[in-house]
C-alpha cells in the first residue's frame, strides 16, 4: 500500500516488537530518541516510548510500500510531536506527518500528507463522565450524553474526549481549554465543506475497551486503519464532523 490522500492510521501492542529489534536499538534510534530514552527512569514507560518509535517506523514502511522500517529517520523534542528527519533514498517526495498517541499496552500511528491528530484511550478506570462533561463538552454534546442509558455513558463520552484531543493535536495547540467547549463533536456521515474530518473506532484490548480517534484535514476512510499485530479488529464506529459553535461555522 502507497499513502494516499487518505490518512493511513496503524495500531499495535506494545509487546509485538521483537526481542532483536529492542536489543538493536541503539542502532536504528536518532540521537534525539535515545537521549529522550535515556532519560526515562520507568523500564515500562522506556519499553512503550521504544514499541512507539518502532510502530512509527513500521507505519510508515507499510504506508509508503517500502520494505525496510529502519530507512525512516525520526526526531524526538521535548514536548513536541514526532517528526521525520529522512525517507529511504527512494522516497524523493515530501516528508509525511505524524501523530502519536498510546494508552495501556496500545500504540497508535497516524500519517499523512497534512496535519493530523490522533488520540487513543482504553478505559481502565471509572470516571465521573458527567462532571468531567461539564467542563469539555458542548451543549449537544451534554444533552446527546444525558438520553442515554448508564451502560452506554462511558463510550459516548470517550467517543467525544478522543475526538478533540485529535483535534487539537491536528492544530498543534495541544488541548485549549479556552476552546473546548464549543468545538462541537456531531455524529453525522460526513463532515461539513472545509471541516477537518473525523473517525471514531472502538474495540477490545485484552480485557478493556478503548476508543480511538482521527482528525484530519484529508478525507477518512473507515478503510485506512491497518493492525500491526495480532490484535483483534475493531468495530468502526463512522465518520464525524466538527462545529465551532460560538461562530457556527466549521472548525478549523
Amino acid at each position: 500500500m502507497r499513502l494516499s490522500n487518505c490518512p493511513a492510521l496503524f495500531l499495535m501492542d506494545t509487546t509485538a516488537v521483537p526481542e532483536a529489534t529492542r536489543q538493536s536499538a541503539s542502532q536504528w534510534l536518532s540521537d534525539s530518541e535515545r537521549k529522550r530514552m535515556a532519560a526515562i527512569a520507568l523500564p515500562r514507560r522506556r519499553d512503550e516510548f521504544l514499541a512507539a518509535r518502532y510502530a512509527m517506523r513500521l507505519g510508515m514502511a507499510h504506508a509508503h510500500g517500502e520494505s525496510n522500517w529502519h530507512n525512516w529517520l525520526l526526531s524526538s523534542q521535548e514536548n513536541h510531536g514526532p517528526t521525520v528527519l529522512r525517507g529511504p533514498v527512494s522516497h524523493s517526495g515530501h516528508l509525511p506527518c505524524l501523530s502519536l498517541s498510546h494508552s495501556c499496552g496500545l500504540i497508535a500511528v497516524g500519517i499523512s500528507h497534512g496535519p493530523l491528530g490522533i488520540d487513543l484511550e482504553v478505559q481502565g478506570r471509572s470516571r465521573p463522565y458527567s462532571e468531567l462533561l461539564e467542563l469539555m463538552g458542548s451543549v449537544q454534546e451534554r444533552q446527546r450524553f444525558e438520553t442515554l442509558p448508564a451502560a452506554m455513558r462511558p463510550a459516548e463520552f470517550y467517543r467525544i474526549w478522543t475526538l478533540k484531543e485529535a483535534c487539537f493535536k491536528r492544530e498543534g495547540t495541544g488541548l485549549d481549554w479556552a476552546r473546548i467547549r464549543r468545538l462541537h463533536t456531531d455524529p453525522q456521515a460526513s463532515p461539513r465543506n472545509n471541516a477537518p474530518a473525523g473517525a471514531i473506532w472502538q474495540g477490545w484490548h485484552r480485557t478493556l475497551p478503548y476508543t480511538l480517534a482521527l482528525c484530519a484535514t484529508d478525507r477518512v476512510s473507515p478503510a485506512c486503519l491497518t493492525l500491526l499485530s495480532t490484535l483483534k479488529a475493531p468495530e468502526f464506529v463512522g465518520l464525524w464532523r466538527f462545529v465551532d459553535i460560538e461562530h457556527d461555522t466549521p472548525a478549523s
